[in-house]
C-alpha cells in the first residue's frame, strides 16, 4: 500500500494557495518547504530518485527484463481487479497467460479517450478504490478528461521522473525558476511561491504589448531557468529579437513542454535566450514520458515508465525503424489505481535512431509531429503535418506575427489567423501565403486573417491548428518515411 504523501492531500486547496495573497504564500509556503521531502511528497519520491539515478544506466536486455516485468505484473492486477478489462479481454477469449512476448501484445485491445470517459468508474481498480486522486487533462482538442492518480504514488513518480529529465538538461530541483505556463495570477502579472522557488507569470496575459513587462520581471528575479509552453516563450522570444533585448543573466536551460515543440520555435529561443532548450512529451494520463538529453533533442522514451508502441491508422503495430511515423500508443506503469492499458494517445512521433550520443539504451522519437488535428488535409486526400509547411519553416514574415492558428474548413484549404505586430504590412502578407504555397505545392486556397487575440485552453495552452475536416479513410501519414 502507498504511504502518506502530504502533497497528495493538499492537491484539492492548490488553487486557493496560488490566489492567496503574497504575505500568506511567503509565511506558510515557506514553512511548508522546510517539511522534510519524506513528509511532503511521500517515501516513493525517494525510491525512485535512488532507483532512476541507477536504471538510466542500464544496458538495452536490462531495460527490456525490467519493462517486461513490470507489463506483466500490471497486466495480471488489471484482469484480476479492474472490471473494464476483464470484461473486455474475456469477450475476445484473451488472459494475461496469452500475453508470452511482445508480439502478443497485439492481441490486447486497444484502449480510446471516449471509452475513458464512459467507462471511467469501470476502469478502476476495486483494491484501490481509497486511494483515488482526482486528476484531469485540459483537453487540447476541447474535450476534457477526468480520470484518477493513486494516491501517494503516482504524483511522486512523476516528479522523480521529470527531476531526472531536468538534470539531464543542467537544472536541479529547488534552483531558482520561473513558469511560464496557464497559471492565472490575481492582483498582477507574477507571483511568486517559496516552496519551489518558483517565478509564476501568468500565460493568459503575455502578449506584445506586455512582454516588455514580463521580461523586466525575468530580469529582476534572475532564473536559472524558464519552464514555459512554446507558444509562450516564442511570443516572448519574439518580442526580445524585434527589439534587439539581450539574454537574461543567469538563465541555463529553458524547459519547454505540453505542447508541440516545432523547429522554427526551438531554433528562434535558442537564438534569443542564448541556451539551451530542452523539450519533453508526456501527459496526466501518464501512461508515456520521454525527453530531450545532454547530447541530443532526440526523445528518450522512458521504459522504466511505460511501455510505448507506433501504430498506424487501423491500430496495427508498427516496426520501430527510424523514420517510420505512427500514433503514440502507451501502457503506463505508475497508476494502478487507474491503469490505462494500450492507450491511444492521438499523438504522432516519428521513430528515431538505435542509439543516442549519451549512451543511454532508451528508445527513440526523432521528434514528435503532435496530434492527429494537427495535419490539414489536401484536396486529394493526404494529410500534411503543420510542421512540413508552416511551424517547420523559417519563414522571414514569422517574424512579425504575435501568435498565429490554422483553420481548415474543406479540404485543400486553409485560413491563416494571425496577430500581427505593429510592423507588418500587407508585402508581409503576400510573402507569407507566397513561401506557404511554395512548401505545399498546387492547387492550395489559403487565407490570411488579421485578427487581435487568438483564445488559449482553459490550461493557457494554444491550439495551432483547429481542424474540422475528417480525416480521410485512407490516411497516408503513418508507415512513411521521412526523407
Amino acid at each position: 500500500m502507498s504511504k502518506f504523501a502530504l502533497e497528495d492531500y493538499l492537491h484539492p486547496i492548490k488553487n486557493t494557495y496560488r490566489t492567496s495573497p503574497q504575505w500568506f504564500k511567503d509565511s506558510i509556503g515557506w514553512a511548508y518547504s522546510k517539511l522534510p521531502m519524506g513528509i511532503r511528497y511521500g517515501p516513493e519520491l525517494r525510491k525512485a530518485r535512488s532507483f532512476l539515478a541507477v536504471s538510466q544506466g542500464w544496458s538495452r536486455d536490462q531495460l527490456l527484463d525490467y519493462q517486461w516485468r513490470q507489463f506483466r505484473l500490471l497486466l495480471d492486477h488489471a484482469y484480476a481487479n479492474v472490471p473494464f478489462y476483464h470484461a473486455t479481454w474475456s469477450a475476445l477469449g484473451v488472459t494475461p497467460a496469452d500475453i508470452r512476448s511482445w508480439a502478443d501484445v497485439a492481441i490486447l485491445p486497444l484502449l480510446t479517450k471516449d471509452q475513458v470517459r464512459a467507462h471511467r468508474e469501470e476502469l478502476v481498480a476495486r483494491n484501490y478504490r481509497d486511494r483515488l486522486l482526482t486528476a484531469n487533462t485540459g483537453g487540447s482538442t476541447g474535450q476534457p478528461l477526468e480520470f484518477y492518480w493513486e494516491r501517494g504514488r503516482t504524483r511522486a513518480l512523476e516528479r522523480a521522473f521529470m527531476w531526472r529529465q531536468w538534470q539531464w538538461a543542467g537544472f536541479t530541483y529547488g534552483q531558482r525558476t520561473a513558469v511560464i505556463r496557464g497559471q492565472t495570477v490575481s492582483g498582477g502579472l507574477a507571483h511568486y511561491d517559496p516552496i519551489d522557488r518558483h517565478l509564476f507569470l501568468s500565460g493568459f496575459s503575455l502578449s506584445d504589448a506586455t512582454a516588455a513587462e514580463y521580461l523586466a520581471k525575468l530580469r529582476e528575479y534572475r532564473p536559472i531557468s524558464i519552464q514555459a509552453y512554446p507558444s509562450t516563450i516564442t511570443l516572448l522570444a519574439g518580442f526580445m529579437k524585434r527589439h534587439d533585448e539581450p539574454p537574461i543573466a543567469g538563465l541555463k536551460v529553458i524547459l519547454a513542454g505540453s505542447e508541440n515543440l516545432y523547429p522554427s520555435q526551438r531554433s528562434l529561443v535558442e537564438e534569443v535566450f542564448g541556451c539551451r532548450v530542452y523539450s519533453w512529451y508526456g501527459h496526466g494520463e501518464s501512461v508515456c514520458l520521454a525527453g530531450g538529453c545532454e547530447q541530443s533533442d532526440l526523445y528518450h522514451v522512458y521504459s522504466e515508465y511505460g511501455y510505448a508502441e507506433l501504430v498506424d491508422p487501423e491500430g496495427r503495430v508498427l516496426p520501430w525503424t527510424p523514420g517510420v511515423r505512427g500514433e503514440i500508443v502507451g501502457t503506463g506503469f505508475n497508476n494502478w489505481a487507474m491503469p490505462l492499458i494500450r492507450y491511444r494517445t492521438g499523438d504522432i512521433a516519428i521513430a528515431g535512431p538505435a542509439e543516442c550520443e549519451c549512451g543511454r539504451h532508451y528508445p527513440l522519437w526523432e521528434r514528435i509531429e503532435g496530434r492527429l488535428q494537427d495535419y490539414i488535409v489536401s484536396s486529394s486526400g493526404q494529410m500534411i503535418s503543420v510542421t512540413a509547411f508552416a511551424f517547420g519553416q523559417h519563414y522571414h514574415a514569422f517574424q512579425k506575427i504575435e501568435r498565429m492558428q490554422l483553420v481548415q474548413n474543406e479540404p485543400g484549404a486553409v485560413i491563416v489567423r494571425l496577430v500581427p505586430t505593429s510592423g507588418w504590412t500587407d508585402a508581409d502578407e503576400e510573402e507569407l501565403i507566397h513561401d506557404m504555397h511554395r512548401a505545399l505545392g498546387g492547387g492550395w486556397k489559403i487565407e490570411v486573417q488579421r485578427v487581435d487575440h487568438i483564445e488559449l485552453t482553459q490550461r493557457g495552452k494554444q491550439r495551432f491548428v483547429l481542424q474540422n475536416v475528417a480525416a480521410p479513410d485512407a490516411l497516408n501519414w503513418a508507415g512513411e518515411r521521412t526523407p
